[in-house]
């Protein structure tokens, strides 16, 4: 009879040990969506009411708003309308990726590592931010973003000087902007120059 157990449980045993290897890892559950965000910005160091040339920003608290006036999408839409994540600061360094960064044991915990700036203009910047993200409680236990994160900000001035900042946070990260197409009158004055530069060549010549 205690031989028989001892069979069973090192049958047992081996069932139990075959089923685990057979069985294959378990992923934890990726992400996937995007959130509205904003806050709210005092000033910034632009020089003479042009907001493209400002390298700073300074906002009116540490904190971002997510889910702003609606719900994100795919698994952000776990997200409350309204819900703030705390900054590392108010002051927002346009070189520096890293004072975008927040952590937040509701949301999660974004670590940007690398920002372009792009379709800079007198009332208008645009930012993008990418880096790694670690959801947050809301997302439910084991949820990961093994792909990370992206941030893209739009901060526009209006006539009276007031400046708005609102964007988009995403996981996996969004596209990266496309870069800016010149203007027409830029690409006109550049094609003016080429004119004027191969005239001059020829005068040269001929004399």
């Amino acid at each position: 009879m205690e031989s028989l157990m001892r069979i069973n449980s090192k049958l047992c045993g081996t069932i139990l040990g075959f089923a685990l290897l057979t069985a294959g890892p378990v992923y934890a559950a990726a992400i996937s969506g995007s959130d509205t965000v904003g806050a709210s910005v005092t000033s910034t160091n632009e020089t003479g009411g042009n907001l493209g040339t400002s390298t700073t920003v300074t906002l009116s608290s540490i904190f971002e708003t997510f889910s702003v006036l609606a719900p994100g999408a795919g698994s952000f839409g776990v997200i409350p309308l309204d819900t703030t994540v705390p900054l590392g600061g108010t002051l927002l360094n346009l070189s520096t990726a890293a004072s975008f960064g927040f952590i937040s044991p509701t949301v999660g915990t974004f670590t940007p590592t690398a920002i372009t700036l792009y379709d800079q203009t007198a009332t208008s910047l645009d930012i993008f931010l990418t880096g790694g993200f670690t959801p947050g409680s809301l997302f439910g236990a084991g949820a990961t973003a093994p792909l990370g994160a992206s941030e893209n900000i739009g901060l526009t001035q209006t006539n009276g000087g007031v400046i708005s900042l609102s964007g988009t946070f995403a996981s996996p990260p969004a596209s990266r902007p496309p870069a800016t197409v010149p203007e027409p009158l830029s690409i006109a004055l550049f094609g003016g120059g080429l004119v004027a530069l191969a005239g001059m060549v020829r005068r040269k010549k001929k004399a």
